[in-house]
């Protein structure tokens, strides 16, 4: 498998499991983010809990300190974007792609520049 389609699986796979981790938990915040990981910036996904953890099915089946998580994976919030549970699920819906929505944001999966950002 080239390395690009590693990449791209890799990503599917962290908006595969906010699905999961957003149906399991009422209280789940779902964000799509940009996160630097071994030189590159990936769009990627994780879901947070009271502004505290994250959980990212990718990374760890517990839950991650966010500020931990955030300094680990150089995450900015100009670089994500959060979607209350209920309007995530619309959105799956009604695009029918589990993310990521915002195309301005996240215009590719990953890029070695500097990724957009909100001004």
């Amino acid at each position: 498998m080239a390395l690009g389609a590693e990449r791209k699986k890799a990503g599917d796979a962290a908006y595969a499991a906010v699905l999961e981790v957003a149906s399991e938990n009422v209280d789940a915040v779902v964000v799509h983010g940009w996160i630097r990981n071994h030189g590159r910036w990936l769009a990627h996904a994780w879901c947070e809990f009271d502004g505290a953890s994250v959980v990212d099915l990718t990374e760890d089946r517990k839950r991650l300190d966010l500020r931990e998580y955030y300094a680990t994976f150089e995450v900015r919030e100009d670089r994500l974007v959060r979607y209350e549970r209920v309007q995530f699920f619309t959105l799956v819906g009604d695009m029918g792609t589990l993310g990521p929505f915002d195309t301005e944001l996240f215009p590719v999966p990953e890029t070695l520049g500097d990724p957009p950002a909100r001004a």
